[in-house]
């Protein structure tokens, strides 16, 4: 069973993948910048559970088997260029809830990093 790391690295790996491969429209900086594409994904991945990673590993490799570019439709759907296909209330209450939910997590994470780092210089 694979460990945390090893599963955010293969998440990772095949994001970049898919994101080298969606089609601009215009010049796209981030393309030219990929280990910061990863750090921005991986600081996310971060938070999440084993269980959460492994079922989006399990996503996105159903997603390459039937031919489909999970970036593609990210970037897609936040252009505008695609509709929604999923018109619930909920979604929106979902997606907000979990950045808060993302940012409060990186929130203590960041105040944990500070407190180990202030209480190793006192010690």
């Amino acid at each position: 069973m694979p460990i945390r790391t090893d599963l955010i690295e293969q998440i990772l790996s095949a994001e970049l993948r898919m994101f080298q491969s969606v089609p601009a429209i215009g010049a796209n900086r981030c393309l030219e910048h990929p280990e910061a594409f990863k750090q921005h994904r991986e600081a996310q991945f971060s938070i999440f559970s084993k269980e959460t990673l492994e079922s989006y590993l399990d996503d996105i490799k159903t997603a390459q088997e039937n031919g489909q570019n999970l970036m593609t439709y990210k970037y897609a759907r936040m252009d505008n260029l695609i509709p929604k296909t999923n018109h619930s209330t909920l979604v929106e209450t979902v997606a907000e809830i979990m950045v808060d939910w993302q940012i409060q997590m990186l929130l203590n994470r960041f105040r944990t990093s500070l407190e180990s780092s202030s209480s190793s210089r006192s010690a």
